[in-house]
């Protein structure tokens, strides 16, 4: 039983079979996910470019673009992947979303035995669903090629809440790494999220209650899951 932790999109292995996924892109893609999931949105088709996005879109009548590039709107067809914002409208059933790093990340993990969205509003949830699940990788999506501290937090959160369930469970050295940079912050997740690179471009762009929003650790159930293009809820629901 294992735990790995790749630190950014361009990390992740190849072949992913017999590894179990959860990716992390905490500022915002896969907290914005789990958000809109929890929400009773039932599906969200993570794309890559505008223009699969749009074609996508145009495919989808009903569906709605919610999307960012480098940390900005896409003008004028994309709401942007703000949770606090997407909440207070009608959500559709069918949600296309482009992100820079967090969608990227979904893609790439494909393949694997089991692709989870996490964030620090769900973790909790995954591993009390999957706790007898082995071979972990958390991905964490990263920003560009760099890594994000706020996706290593994420992930070890994640870490933390196996560890107190299976605390026999290996951890290769970059796993160790992640849960050192949670349990230095554990207490003051906002904080954390704040002084990320991410947090302080958010706030300067005004997004601060989203960063507090995300902050809200183990406040949400619902477990999306990455299958063949599609990312649904919940997986337990889905009896797979």
């Amino acid at each position: 039983m294992t735990i790995d932790v790749v630190f950014t999109k361009h990390e992740v292995p190849l072949d992913l079979r017999e590894q179990n996924v959860v990716v992390f892109d905490i500022l915002l893609a896969t907290s914005t996910i789990v958000t809109l999931m929890e929400k009773g949105v039932q599906s969200i088709y993570p794309a890559v470019s505008e223009q699969e996005a749009l074609e996508k879109h145009q495919a989808l009548p009903k569906s709605q673009l919610i999307g960012e590039k480098d940390g900005r709107p896409i003008e004028p067809y994309f709401a942007p992947p703000l949770p606090t914002i997407l909440i207070q409208d009608h959500l559709p059933a069918q949600v296309v979303m482009l992100t820079t790093n967090g969608t990227l990340a979904i893609r790439k993990s494909e393949g694997a035995k089991r692709v989870l969205i996490g964030s620090l509003l769900n973790n909790r949830a995954i591993v009390e669903v999957f706790l007898q699940e082995e071979n972990w990788t958390l991905v964490c999506a990263g920003s560009h090629d760099q890594l994000a501290i706020e996706d290593v937090y994420g992930a070890g959160q994640w870490i933390a809440e196996y560890l107190k369930r299976r605390p026999t469970t290996r951890l290769t050295e970059r796993a160790e790494v992640a849960f050192a940079t949670y349990n230095q912050k554990s207490a003051q997740r906002e904080e954390r999220l704040r002084q990320s690179m991410t947090g302080r471009m958010l706030i300067k762009q005004g997004y601060e209650d989203d960063i507090a929003y995300v902050a809200k650790q183990h406040a949400m159930h619902v477990i999306p899951y990455y299958e063949r293009g599609i990312i649904r809820r919940t997986i337990d629901e889905e009896g797979i």
